[in-house]
């Protein structure tokens, strides 16, 4: 139901099961999203760049600077970021769903991150959605998004994750509140059948604009290998400390085919410098197993340095630790008490 207020304020809004949305219109050039009850899902602005802010704790938990949403290296440029731009840009009115996927870290959420940045900068609203198994405080609460045109660029990470039923919601509620346009990536491992009984029900719901995109590996020629390489050996190096990253030297073997994944090669570059600022040999690379083990190896040092056998800060022992991250690998996210159930029963009782 719609009704005008005094001021030409216009409220639309839709009772869904068990959550109300409320859309409100001011002169026609914003509006809001007001997210009330419990949805399944939080959306948010979207996380601006940092500019390569040092995390903390990166002496000891070096490994943290691959996350993507540090954006601690450059972006290095994609061909399907051009395809991304003009696909956001189409005359397409109202809303159009896009699935970008491809293998685990091959780059889809720097280069989703690097839209968002684009997309805010050319004055669209650009958001993050979540849902709530992976956010404790999703529904907690009312929230609101102010959109202006162009309209609003929404990011949702790993959506094969996400329940068909809440996906679907989060696209119809955003879409029958809509003003301007709508663009919604979609981001994923696959584009298997899940994507094919999401895309299905979507068509019953009148969603005809819907696509894929594959985010290919990086092309094995020496120039574009190298220049990922030392980009991301440079800045990590400048975070480190390490005093000239140019004399940590290229590797051989960047034309294989496990260099064709960007997390790969951006392992490579911090397993050289991390090596490099402690003076010791870095593993080759051309084993994946001893290049993972590495800047595992860090991580577990790290514990057992913060146990210290029981007089340190952190009191869980390190073979519990070990224990735990294996557990929280196999399985999806978890609510707190689901976690703990998790861990007592593969005997992390000690956490």
């Amino acid at each position: 139901m719609s009704e005008r207020s005094s001021d030409g304020t216009v409220f639309t809004q839709n009772v869904l099961a068990r959550t109300v949305t409320i859309n409100t219109v001011h002169d026609g050039d914003q509006y809001n999203y007001i997210y009330r009850d419990t949805p399944p899902y939080r959306v948010e602005p979207y996380p601006p760049n940092p500019g390569g802010t040092r995390p903390d704790g990166l002496e000891k938990l070096p490994s943290r600077l691959l996350t993507a949403r540090h954006r601690v290296v450059p972006f290095s440029p994609r061909p399907e970021l051009e395809a991304l731009e003009r696909w956001r840009d189409a005359d397409a009115p109202g809303l159009s769903v896009l699935l970008l996927y491809a293998e685990g870290g091959q780059g889809k959420t720097r280069l989703a991150a690097e839209l968002a940045d684009r997309s805010a900068r050319e004055s669209w609203t650009a958001a993050q959605a979540r849902h709530r198994s992976e956010v404790a405080s999703a529904g907690g609460g009312d929230e609101t998004l102010a959109v202006r045109s162009p309209g609003l660029f929404m990011v949702v990470d790993y959506a094969e994750r996400w329940p068909s039923a809440d996906l679907i919601t989060l696209i119809r509620q955003h879409r029958d509140a809509a003003r301007d346009l709508l663009r919604i990536l979609l981001l994923s491992r696959s584009a298997g059948a899940w994507w094919q009984a999401l895309d299905h029900q979507l068509g019953k719901l009148d969603v005809m604009a819907t696509d894929t995109l594959h985010l290919a590996a990086l092309p094995d020629d020496p120039g574009t290998r190298t220049q990922a390489y030392t980009s991301a050996r440079d800045a990590f190096g400048g975070v480190l400390g390490l005093a000239d990253p140019r004399a940590v030297a290229v590797p051989d073997g960047l034309g294989t085919p496990q260099y064709g994944l960007m997390l790969t090669t951006h392992m490579k570059a911090l397993v050289d410098v991390d090596a490099a600022v402690r003076g010791v040999v870095p593993p080759s690379g051309r084993d994946l197993a001893a290049l993972s083990s590495y800047p595992l190896d860090r991580e577990h040092d790290h514990w057992r340095s913060a146990h210290d056998e029981g007089r340190g800060p952190v009191p869980t022992p390190e073979e519990v630790m070990r224990r735990a991250v294996y557990v929280a690998t196999l399985t999806p996210p978890l609510a707190g008490a689901e976690a703990s159930a998790a861990l007592v029963r593969t005997s992390s009782t000690a956490i």
